[in-house]
């Protein structure tokens, strides 16, 4: 009885989806692979159900409005393969779970929940995830959206920030500071991420903003930026590069953080300026920069 009365419900939805041909305003409750482009004035589509895949096609999703694609408190929900611009938010997935934005090209990406994936989105305006055990993965930020100030920002116990390329970080008319990257995490990897500024460009911008605790972060690289690293929390900082910043390298502003085999050349001040009782791992290196103590706070070679 109560499956009966479910189909009833969706049969009666007044805006549910047919697969493949839909439009503006439609809700999404089955799997669906676009067939042709939108432009909408409003919400453009929102997914209605759990474990439901839209697949745009390569199709273009355009308009204005608040959201663009959206779907809140679902698990095992999929937005991919295709383009989503002009909304005040492209794709907005909240309190999800088990869910995936992949391979969407432009959109400006929030998601909220725990264990999602957003992975291979390129030219995002402006990436945004809030929630545990996530994995941020692949994606190219190249500016967000709306006059933002950060380009991509993770909040979270146990994610994995690995393999994105954040480019042309500057300040904003309506911001004195930019952020590359900016993360706060509890436990979680920062792995093999670049991030670079405007060269010239005014202050003040941070290529990756770390704080929280004890994650790992390791084989990033930032440049052209304000201060490339500025680490505000126990972490353990290894094996990065920092070169051609203005000001500071990698700038460590509280005590308890690791540091080893990093990399800090040609910037403005020192290579690494780190506070009393940061942890000396060993084996840093600088050179060229414009502070003749290269570094402070740790050893460098």
């Amino acid at each position: 009885m109560i499956f009966l009365a479910l189909l009833g419900a969706i049969a009666m939805y007044p805006q549910a989806a047919a697969a493949d041909h839909v439009q503006c305003g439609a809700v999404i409750v089955q799997d669906t692979h676009l067939d042709g482009d939108l432009d909408c004035a409003g919400p453009a589509l929102t997914i209605g159900a759990g474990g439901v895949t839209l697949d745009l096609g390569g199709h273009t999703v355009a308009g204005t409005g608040p959201i663009g694609i959206g779907a809140s408190g679902l698990s095992g929900v999929a937005v991919r393969s295709g383009t989503v611009r002009g909304f005040d938010v492209d794709v907005s997935l909240e309190q999800v779970s088990d869910s995936i934005v992949r391979e969407v090209t432009d959109a400006g990406i929030f998601v909220s929940g725990d264990r999602n994936l957003v992975k291979n989105n390129t030219d995002a305006a402006g990436l945004a995830l809030r929630g545990d055990e996530s994995v941020v993965t692949g994606n190219t930020v190249s500016a967000p959206e709306r006059d933002e100030a950060t380009w991509l920002s993770v909040e979270g116990t146990g994610d994995l920030v690995t393999h994105n390329t954040v480019a042309d970080v500057a300040t904003t008319s309506t911001d004195a500071s930019a952020f590359g990257m900016l993360l706060r995490l509890h436990g979680g990897h920062v792995l093999h991420n670049s991030v670079t500024g405007i060269l010239g460009s005014d202050p003040f911008s941070i290529g990756i903003h770390l704080s929280g605790e004890n994650a790992v972060v390791r084989r990033n690289t930032a440049s052209w930026l304000d201060d490339g690293f500025l680490v505000a929390g126990p972490f353990r900082v290894l094996d990065n590069l920092a070169f051609e910043n203005r000001d500071d390298g990698i700038d460590v502003d509280v005590s308890g953080a690791r540091l080893a085999r990093n990399q800090a050349y040609d910037n403005g001040d020192l290579g690494i300026e780190a506070v009393p009782f940061t942890i000396d791992g060993g084996h840093n290196r600088a050179r060229g920069n414009g502070n003749p103590d290269e570094c402070t706070g740790v050893a460098c070679r």
